[in-house]
């Protein structure tokens, strides 16, 4: 009796394991998720190029969003200080598709000079504050780790300094 009981257990359980091995193998198989690809720098945009020294706050944030959309690190470390040059990364940049800027204008002189925190940066020759509103869009690798299509920032703040009458701006501090 003993033996029959254990058979039928053992007859019950191969047949459960032939069912999973049923359903698992006649599942459609997905696609493998490609690994994910580090961005390239576009040639068009020319690398770690500081920009000219006669070159406004405004359009020192608008490079640096031109060199982010070519994912041009060096670029983008050539419009800022030197204390923050690598603050991105390139497997950040590889789930990006794309940086749109909306706006971008410079605040008062008055406003960037009570708003500047010199616990961040000593006090340099001069400051400027420019805000910008900006969307970055996801890629499919970002849509998935993101779980989004893009995320949008509004008002966020570029404190770009001059070391001294005659150097260039550069970015010195940003966020919120």
């Amino acid at each position: 009796m003993q033996r029959k009981i254990l058979y039928l257990l053992l007859l019950g359980a191969a047949v459960i394991v032939v069912a999973m091995l049923v359903v698992v193998l006649t599942q459609p198989r997905s696609a493998p998720t490609p690994p994910l690809q580090l961005p390239t720098k576009n040639p068009d945009v020319a690398a770690a190029t500081e920009p000219p020294k006669d070159t406004s706050p405004i359009d020192v944030v608008r490079q640096f969003f031109d060199r982010w959309n070519a994912k041009d690190l060096a670029g983008m470390d050539a419009c800022r200080v030197e204390s923050d040059k690598g603050l991105y990364a390139s497997d950040e940049l590889a789930y990006e598709q794309s940086v749109e800027l909306i706006r971008c204008e410079e605040q008062s002189k008055e406003e960037a000079l009570t708003r500047f925190d010199q616990s961040f940066y000593d006090m340099p020759y001069d400051v400027a504050l420019v805000l910008s509103d900006y969307v970055v869009h996801y890629n499919e690798a970002g849509k998935a780790f993101y779980a989004r299509d893009s995320v949008e920032h509004t008002g966020f703040q570029f404190w770009l300094v001059k070391e001294s009458a005659d150097g260039g701006w550069r970015i010195a501090m940003q966020g919120y």
